[in-house]
This record gives structure tokens, sequence and C-alpha cells, in this order.
């Protein structure tokens, strides 16, 4: 009986609770099935008007048709994947993050893994490289990569939330479908038009990459239980990244503040239209941070870190470990 108990708790722990359908952008689900069904409905009616004008060819000569948006996704993820898989491949075990050269950032992440309900950790790397970012590959388990510049210029929380946001990615498979949207974006001529279905896909798309970095936000929320970091961590990266920027860690703080006694001191409030300058002119960042700011007033996110504490007790760990 004993042992029984043991298994079913074991089981019970192991069940996700992050599910993609609680914590979910609204409008996500329904642009990305539109687009879908508008594609699927495309490359079908060809096919039917092939075969009518077409009399004397077969069905299985059209019926590609219909594979050609998931064989172009998966083979300009694969171009677009191989420079970096080739790179990781070079800087060899070192530049992986494994319990005995980076234990820090192998525990956050088997820590993030286990309350994101992911079956395994992927692969993690850190590099050498001028830009401070974050970003993921989509290919196998995933891997995430990070900069050194990056975890120099982040606090613990800081780089946690956004650790998290990577792997929410990585999870509800966001990453395939995104990568090669961006690919394209810079891609030749020809390779628009070998690959058409996907540059058709993101133009039907809409802004679903927006829309996707809202719902990844949302779960990295949940997760660390630290909005504030996360919209501070989003701030710092993209102003080291902008050698223009002209931004300091405390002109950050007296944005994210953002209470009445701006009017009164008016050198906080000097700092926070500075901010709010460089906020407006990075593409999609003051409606991240707001969505960020509302989601975490909503009963959506306080039920979430309830669960999530209820987590991390069954797990046996430390609500501070998520920074």
């Amino acid at each position: 009986m004993a042992r029984r108990a043991r298994k079913l708790r074991r089981k019970k722990t192991k069940q996700p609770v992050v599910s993609l359908s609680d914590y979910q952008y609204p409008g996500e689900k329904l642009q990305y099935w539109q687009s879908v069904g508008v594609i699927t409905a495309v490359l079908g009616g060809i096919v039917v008007i092939g075969l009518i004008f077409f009399s004397g060819t077969s069905v299985y000569q059209w019926g590609w048709l219909p594979a050609w948006p998931i064989a172009s996704v998966l083979i300009i993820n694969y171009l677009a994947g191989r420079p970096r898989h080739r790179q990781l491949k070079q800087l060899g075990r070192q530049a992986k993050v494994i319990g005995t050269n980076y234990p820090q950032l192998h525990r956050l992440l088997t820590e993030q893994t286990q309350l994101l309900g992911l079956k395994k950790s992927p692969d993690m790397y850190v590099i050498a490289d001028e830009s401070p970012y974050i970003c993921s590959l989509p290919s196998g388990l995933g891997a995430v990569i990070v900069t050194q510049p990056l975890l120099d210029l982040l606090g613990d929380e800081e780089f946690a939330t956004l650790l998290a946001h990577e792997l929410a990615h990585l999870k509800f498979h966001h990453l395939r479908l995104e990568l090669a949207m961006i690919y394209l974006e810079n891609a030749t001529l020809v390779l628009q038009w070998a690959f058409a279905p996907v540059a058709v896909w993101a133009r039907l798309m809409g802004q679903w990459r927006d829309v996707i970095d809202y719902t990844a936000d949302r779960i990295a929320t949940v997760v660390t239980h630290r909005p504030a970091p996360l919209m501070r961590a989003i701030i710092r990266t993209a102003a080291a990244a902008d050698r223009q920027a002209d931004v300091s860690q405390e002109e950050i703080d007296s944005y994210l503040a953002s209470t009445s006694d701006l009017e009164v001191d008016a050198g906080q409030m000097e700092r926070y239209f500075k901010i709010s300058q460089f906020v407006n002119d990075q593409p999609n960042m003051r409606d991240r941070l707001e969505e960020i700011q509302q989601f975490s007033a909503s009963e959506q996110a306080q039920a979430g870190w309830q669960k999530m504490a209820q987590l991390r007790q069954e797990l046996g760990l430390d609500h501070s470990a998520a920074g």
C-alpha cells in the first residue's frame, strides 16, 4: 500500500500545472487556426481544379500540395538553424550548461523544466557574443542559447524570467513557424517563391508573432511569480542592444514605479519620460509591458501563482529558486 501511495504521489507531481489553455493570450489560437484553414482551403482548391481540368492526371500527382507548407517549415528550420548548430558543435562541451561548469544555470534550467512540465530539459549553451540576447532553437527537445553579456547584464531574477519565457515558447511549439517566418523575411526572392506557402501563411497570421510573446510572458510571470523583473529584463536587454540608448537602471526603475510622486519630483519625472520615449520607439514593447501589468493584476495570475506555489512544494523547490 505504501509503495502504491508513493507511485500515486509521483504521478500527481509529474502532471504539468502550466497549460496553454490556461494562459494563452486571447486571439492566438484563433489567428493560428484561421490561417491554417485558409492555407488548407487554397491548396485543396488547387488540387480539385487540377483534377478537373487535367483529368488525365492522378490524385497522387497533386497530393504533395497540402504537404508543401509543412515541408517548407521543416526545410526552412533546417536552413535557418544550420549555422547556429554548426557554431554550437564547434564550441563543444565547454559551452553547454551542465552541473559542473554552470551549476547555478543548470539548477535553474532543471527547476523550470519541472515547473513547466517538460519531459526533459532542453540543451542550454552560453556563448561569447558582443550583444546581450537569449534565443531558442526548436529542433529535437529544443536548445536555449544565451550570451555571456546578457548574463553579465541581468540579475538572477531578471534572467530567470527570460529563461522561463524561452522555455514557454519551446513547450508550446511556437518556434518552428516563427523561425520560418523570420528566415523568409530576409531570404532571397527565389527562396520566398520556393516556400511561398509560409510567406502567405505569415501574411495571414497578422500579429501572431507579437501575440505568442504575450503568451510566453504570461507563463514566465506565473512560473517565476515576478512580473517586475520580467519588465526590467525586457527594457534592459533592449537598451543594452541599442548602442545609441543612454538608459540607466535608475531610470528604468523610475519608469516601472510610475507612481503619483512623479508630479512633485521633477528628476523622477524626467527619468520617467526619457524611458517612456525609449519604450515607445521599440517595436511592440509598450503593449508587451502593459499586457504583463494587466495580467499580473488578474485573478488568472493569482490562481496561477497559487498552483505554482503548490507545485514547488510538491517538488521540494525553494520559492526563491525562481530567481
